[in-house]
């Protein structure tokens, strides 16, 4: 598939005919760097993943360049005082050090120019593979949200409910129209930043739950639900480490804290004698305090064991089961969980 960011970001230089000397062409390169690095920060906004190589393999093509006539040089300026002579050995070793090391840089810019042309040669067949898959896929497709669900199955990002989330709101746009004016690789690597986000980000759900004594699927539906009263379970992480140490105390014969988690009928032990995770006590405070008819009450104990969280969840604890239910439903459906359908409240 052609490249398109030669449209609108060129590199603008071209040093195959520059017969500057070797302080010239070491400053053009450094020039060089610069409209990289600017060629490459445009690319973000108007090409793909194949548009950067495609800029960096045509500043390394002017690289070489530019170090072909270094290395030119120092060859001759070595070769020219061996045959005159007139200088002592030391001054001979600068020379020729100075000669192969340009060598060195000279193959080690055509070693990079070859990766990033097999690079770019690999994800073209990539993507004309895919385009292919997609144009011959008939029937199959008939919205630009099939498109989207086709690229993301071949890079193994498919059941990932943010990209269903996200392909449903093309269900209704014609795949010809809208497969005309956005190409695959944008597709592709749009996709791909959004695997690799994906398991970051899940990685780091997973870490932050077991912290939280949680199922990483509670853990997300409570990150839901806390953010829709403006919280978060971030946030909610010091009231969780509180949580901990008044469940300890009570255990540990604190009369204070034992008689909110009776107030509220919990057991701060499991059925194998084991002190509950903060995961598990916040699950039931929750649900108890959103059956208890005193508010009034239930707002002090919510706060007594949680803190400010226990303050931000008020407004949740004015709903019924069945109206929990309901907003738990909708972080997986919003694409908010990773996980399968496996959180509902007793």
């Amino acid at each position: 598939m052609a490249s398109q960011y030669k449209k609108t970001i060129v590199l603008g230089l071209d040093y195959s005919e520059f017969s500057g000397g070797i302080s010239e062409c070491n400053r053009k390169m450094g020039l060089l760097d610069s409209s990289m690095k600017l060629a490459s920060e445009q690319a973000k906004g108007f090409g793909d993943e194949t548009d950067q190589l495609r800029i960096k393999q045509e500043g390394l093509t002017q690289k070489i360049n530019l170090q072909k006539k270094i290395v030119e040089q120092q060859a001759n300026a070595f070769n020219k005082a061996t045959e005159q002579g007139g200088k002592n050995e030391k001054q001979l070793d600068s020379l020729n050090k100075a000669y192969i090391e340009s060598q060195t840089k000279l193959k080690r810019l055509e070693n990079e120019l070859g990766d990033v042309t097999d690079e770019i040669k690999k994800m073209e067949k990539s993507n004309n593979e895919l385009e292919e898959s997609i144009e011959n896929s008939g029937d199959k497709i008939s919205s630009f949200g099939d498109v989207i669900r086709d690229v993301a199955d071949y890079l193994d990002a498919s059941g990932n409910p943010i990209v269903e989330n996200f392909a449903s709101k093309f269900d209704g746009l014609n795949s010809k129209v809208a497969y005309a004016s956005l190409k695959v690789g944008t597709l592709v690597g749009s996709f791909a930043a959004l695997t690799v986000s994906t398991s970051e980000h899940a990685r780091e759900i997973e870490i932050t739950s077991q912290k939280l004594g949680m199922t990483t699927d509670q853990y997300q539906v409570w990150d839901y639900v806390l953010k829709s009263v403006g919280s978060s379970a971030e946030n909610a992480s010091g009231d969780f480490a509180s949580l901990a140490e008044k469940a300890r105390d009570a255990a540990n014969g604190g009369e204070e804290n034992a008689k909110l988690f009776r107030e509220l009928g919990i057991s701060l032990k499991d059925n194998e004698g084991n002190l509950k995770t903060q995961g598990e006590l916040f699950n039931e405070i929750v649900f108890s305090l959103m059956n208890m008819r005193d508010e009034t009450n239930r707002n002090a104990i919510a706060s007594d064991l949680l803190g400010q969280t226990g303050e931000d969840l008020v407004p949740i604890l004015n709903k019924t089961g069945e109206e929990f239910k309901t907003l738990a439903q909708k972080a997986y459906e919003s694409g908010n969980v990773i996980d399968e359908y496996t959180f509902f409240p007793k």
